[in-house]
Formats: structure tokens, sequence, C-alpha cells
């Protein structure tokens, strides 16, 4: 992750390191990363073990994207779609892009587009996966 927002900087006429590049990674991830394993412990703590699916919960127990409305064996990429709609990893993309404009000294709409093109491209193999796969990613 570092490495794809170091060269995304260059590309940008950013003036950071990967060293900068490998921090907004890590400080973007990590917040939403903790509070999503804090929320799954505690409905692991409040829901039976007959309630929780391992295989459908391999992205975590709790949802906090639309794609609980849907089911996601019988459309996988609607499902993959929906979730890339979740409150925690906008959260990280709103902290990659703020890490991105300030650590790398470009422009706010670069920032944000370079945020965007990395979730896009990760996005389509999520996509890609759950299409051949048949379970949403």
């Amino acid at each position: 992750g570092g490495l794809f927002y170091w060269l995304a900087i260059k590309a940008f006429g950013g003036s950071g390191n990967y060293l900068h590049a490998l921090s907004i990674w890590i400080y973007a991830s990590i917040p939403p990363t903790v509070v999503m394993v804090i929320a799954n412990c505690i409905v692991l703590l409040l829901k039976s073990t007959d309630e929780i699916d391992v295989a459908t919960s391999q992205r975590g127990v709790l949802t906090a994207n639309p794609s609980f409305l849907i089911d996601g064996k019988a459309m996988p990429v609607l499902a993959t779609l929906l979730g890339t709609l979740d409150i925690f990893m906008i959260w990280g993309w709103i902290l990659a892009a703020i890490g991105l404009r300030i650590t790398g000294r470009i422009s706010s709409g670069s920032a944000w587009g370079i945020v965007l093109i990395l979730a896009l491209v990760g996005l389509t193999f999520r996509i890609v996966l759950s299409y051949f796969n048949g379970v949403p990613m």
C-alpha cells in the first residue's frame, strides 16, 4: 500500500518519500481496523454461535455497509459492490486523503484522486474475485 501511495505522490508531483507514504498507509488503516476489531468482538460476545456463519463473514461479523440487505450467496458481485460503501473503509479513505495532502504536499483534489483511483482498482479486483469465486469479498 505504501509503495502505491508513494508512486502516486510522485506521479502527481508531490515531494514525499517512501517512508512518508508507508506511514500514511499505516496510519490510515489502523483506526478503522481497531474500531472494526472491537466492534466484531462485541458482536461475537452478544451473538450465539448458531447465528454466526463463518463462511459468509470473512470481512467481519459486523456489517457497516448496505450489503447486509441482500443475499451475498445469490448475488456476490452486488454484495461486493455494496460492501465498498462501508463506514470504516470510507473513514480510512478520508484519513489517507488528509495524509497524502499534508505529507505528500499535493493538492486536495490530487490526494482524493489518488485515494479514489486506488479504491477503484481494489474494487475491480474484489469484484472479479467474487464473480469467479461466488463469494462476496
